[in-house]
């Protein structure tokens, strides 16, 4: 569980992925296979189940639909990546549910809160090693890193080696700082110290190396809602607040643009102010400009890398202008993002599915305060408050898409589990 996220992204550097796919996808499968009839209920058949594959299932087709349009990538890895989304959904829901005792499923559940920690430091340990990201730099690359400018370290924003973009990898670093943190703060006996610490250190150094101010920023509010709010247990009200991400962000922007403090942060360059998002409010009004009028389409999208088929890049590729694939650009927030991809049924979806996660854990920390499932609260909120600015989560961002199947997959778990395997759950002798 904890070497779910790298085993993958490792996976999908390597070349021969037709390969190296089906065999992860397979290793994962003989676990499940291992795990199923050790569950004392079987959480694969309950609700909460069936709304986390209906999401996959979503994300999956848009995948298809998109491959076949030539907007992404290709068929034969579209269908790669459906079985492996499937296995790791499954994955999570199986292994929390088989659990013995209570001792055993806490340790899978800090499996899955140490999955984007383990994934940081290999990037860390293979970034100083000299490996490379075998894929080409997009636009954030190589620009002023200026979180580490303040403290008079002057460098370019570093892409590391396993990861899709610089500020999509840092949601998954700042998720995981957030899951740490919260974990030390609500039972520090179920994590050593050591590792705890090294994981933050590492997560930290990785956000200053990528610039990633807005990760930073939704890390520091959600550690600071959980110290100040120590019976906090639930955040199921924030699935309500998707759907108005882009009002909400353009409203903060300008009351930032408005004091001393837009001057700092900006970028500089034409798209660079505050008061534009870094240019993100010109993508936004590129994007509103295919989706003010309603039309059907709307309500299935056009698949994945839907800015492409529906004409929404067009009109902000000139934010990106010099470079070739400026009309490939995603729209830089998941709301717009999955409404051009899945359309509104499928926006709908991903509400329902963050806010039932966020129910099933809120209730299983309440009757089990010390739980670590307090640690995926905290993380799953800073992946989904990233949405606002960023993809989060979609196929662009895979590691916070498998972040996101392992807990709606544990959660769905807790809901269900109950101590002594299927034989004793059940009262038949052993």
């Amino acid at each position: 569980m904890a070497c779910s996220i790298t085993l993958v992204r490792i996976v999908s550097t390597l070349p021969h992925k037709t390969l190296t796919i089906p065999v992860l996808t397979l290793i994962f499968l003989a676990a499940i296979l291992w795990a199923a009839p050790r569950q004392a209920r079987n959480v694969l058949i309950t609700g909460s189940a069936l709304l986390a594959f209906v999401y996959c299932g979503d994300v999956c087709l848009a995948l298809v639909r998109g491959a076949q349009d030539g907007a992404y990538s290709n068929l034969t890895s579209a269908i790669g990546k459906i079985a492996l989304y499937l296995t790791m959904l499954t994955f999570g829901m199986v292994a929390v549910a088989s659990a013995r005792d209570s001792a055993e499923r806490d340790e899978r559940l800090t499996g899955v809160l140490l999955a984007p920690a383990v994934y940081a430091v290999v990037n860390l340990l293979l970034s100083l090693a000299g490996m490379q990201n075998p894929v080409p730099a997009g636009a954030t690359a190589g620009g002023q890193d200026q979180l580490l400018g303040f403290v008079g370290v002057g460098r370019g924003r570093q892409v590391f080696p396993l990861t899709t973009s610089i500020n999509l990898y840092s949601i998954v670093a700042a998720a995981s700082v957030a899951g740490l943190v919260v974990m030390r703060f609500r039972s520090p006996e179920r994590l050593p110290r050591t590792i705890a610490w090294l994981g933050i250190v590492v997560c930290l150094y990785e956000i200053l190396a990528g610039d990633s101010r807005g990760a930073l920023a939704v890390t520091a509010a959600v550690i600071a809602l959980f110290l100040l709010r120590r019976r906090f247990a639930g955040a199921s009200g924030v699935a309500a607040l998707i759907p108005f991400f882009p009002l909400i962000i353009i409203g903060a922007l300008d009351l930032l643009a408005n004091t001393g403090i837009a001057d700092v942060l900006g970028r500089g360059g034409n798209f660079g102010s505050v008061a534009s998002g870094t240019g993100r409010v010109y993508i936004w009004k590129g994007t509103w400009l295919v989706l003010r009028h309603f039309e059907l389409q709307h309500l299935i999208g056009w698949g994945a890398g839907g800015q492409i088929p529906s004409g929404a890049s067009i009109h902000y590729a000139f934010v990106f202008a010099g470079q070739p694939l400026a009309y490939t650009v995603f729209t830089h927030d998941v709301v717009l993002q999955t409404i051009l991809d899945e359309g509104y049924i499928g926006l709908a979806i991903l509400v329902a599915v963050i806010w039932r996660t966020f129910l099933l854990l809120g209730r299983h920390v309440r009757r089990e305060p010390s739980s670590p499932a307090a640690a995926l609260i905290a993380m799953l909120l800073v992946i989904v408050l990233s949405g606002a600015t960023e993809v989060s989560p979609s196929y662009y961002a895979e590691e916070v898409l498998l972040m996101t199947f392992l807990i709606s997959g544990a959660a769905a778990a807790l809901a269900v589990w109950v101590p002594g395997g299927p034989t004793q759950a059940f009262g038949r002798p052993t």
